[in-house]
């Protein structure tokens, strides 16, 4: 089973709520947050220590969790729902990290197959961080820890980007994409890469 049973859950969940409950509420970020907010464009910011996340964030199935990897997290989550644990969009994908009702079937198959959890426990923050966060380390295993196209292939599936891989005008290497051909899979690339340039220079050394 893989779970994530820490601080950051909790920190996140109980910021997401609050921002979710009104557009007018606003939690006072410190200063590194408010970076965050001005190169990032969040607007509701919770409250976190990141030297707490680094040392609370716990893997089951032995998997290395580093500030980096925290940092990917949150730039995902940031990207996907702009940490609204509510959100839904416009293909039914749902929660902080929106994942399809197709993908969180396969992924509870894997990782929770007796605990009968259903696709609208996606809008439970926990559940939404643990298959999330899963379904990203998969990326990221698949395509050798690369951001990029772990975030092309989390937005349009491994079929799609396999299938660009084997295009030299968008691979290099056949194992990692210089290349985002789909206007809306550039984009969020764009989008997640700055976002996690910017968790990582701003929490350097934290």
């Amino acid at each position: 089973n893989f779970k994530i049973i820490n601080v950051f859950v909790k920190n996140l969940a109980l910021g997401a709520l609050n921002a979710a409950k009104s557009s007018s509420v606003v939690i006072k970020p410190d200063a590194k947050q408010s970076a965050v907010v001005h190169h990032c464009g969040m607007r509701n910011v919770h409250q976190n220590d990141v030297r707490k996340l680094r040392r609370a964030v716990l893997f089951k199935a032995n998997i290395a969790v580093n500030i980096g990897q925290i940092n990917v997290f949150k730039a995902f989550i940031r990207t996907e729902s702009g940490f609204d644990p509510q959100a839904t969009s416009t293909v039914d994908a749902r929660g902080l990290m929106q994942m399809t009702e197709e993908t969180f079937i396969w992924l509870r198959s894997k990782i929770a197959p007796d605990e009968g959890l259903l696709f609208a426990n996606l809008y439970d923050p926990e559940t939404s961080i643990r298959f999330g966060c899963y379904y990203l380390h998969l990326c990221m295993e698949r395509y050798n820890g690369d951001v990029a196209t772990a975030a092309a292939a989390y937005h349009s599936g491994w079929g799609t980007v396999d299938a660009l891989l084997q295009m030299e005008e968008h691979s290099a290497d056949g194992e990692t994409l210089q290349g985002f051909p789909y206007s809306q899979m550039n984009h969020y690339v764009k989008k997640i890469t700055f976002c996690y340039a910017e968790y990582q220079r701003i929490y350097a050394g934290s």
